[in-house]
């Protein structure tokens, strides 16, 4: 089990668009805000 938790990790982590996190300095406050806080939500339903 603790083996396919870790390949679902490797696999979240490697389809993550890091791109996006520079965006945070280009759009609008209220969406920089928001993209964070999404993500961290879906990290902890994991």
């Amino acid at each position: 089990m603790a083996a396919l938790v870790g390949v679902m990790i490797m696999v979240a982590f490697e389809t993550f668009d890091w791109k996006s996190l520079k965006l945070l300095r280009e759009v609008a406050p209220s969406q920089a805000v928001i993209m964070p806080i999404t993500m961290i939500f879906a990290m902890q339903d994991t």
